[in-house]
């Protein structure tokens, strides 16, 4: 699941045991090839500069916020419905994890357009989440 909290800032559901060589594999291209490079762009303009949510709030927020869920509304300005989706879905797999990511922190806004639209956001999740 993806929730944009601010322009081109969004926080996403990932499996935290994702490389980028499992990535590229999931991906089904050939190494040295154009695709992979563009597999391996595409997970570096995701986790390069990723936040993980839960250790920022174990190491720096736990102290002011009443739990992760106060935590995640308030920081995220983020609706309860969305908040419940994100933990509910968070919640299926031990290995799921927040990210919070700037989408154009890498230079590669073209990435937004194609992973976001309405025909691959499902399956791009999917991938994340290494379903």
């Amino acid at each position: 699941m993806r929730y944009s909290y601010s322009s081109y800032r969004s926080l996403l559901v990932v499996n935290k045991r994702l490389t980028k060589n499992m990535f590229i594999e999931k991906a089904g291209v050939q190494k040295g090839k154009y695709a992979a490079d563009m597999f391996s762009r595409m997970y570096d303009w995701i986790f390069s500069e990723a936040n993980n949510v839960e250790e920022d709030y174990n190491l720096y927020y736990k102290v002011e916020y009443l739990s992760f869920k106060d935590f995640i509304r308030k920081k995220y300005c983020i609706s309860n419905d969305s908040l419940k989706k994100i933990l509910t879905l968070k919640e299926e797999n031990e290995n799921y994890t927040i990210i919070a990511f700037d989408e154009l922190s890498t230079g590669y806004g073209e990435f937004i357009d194609f992973v976001f639209s309405d025909e691959l956001h499902d399956r791009f999740i999917n991938f994340l989440l290494m379903k």
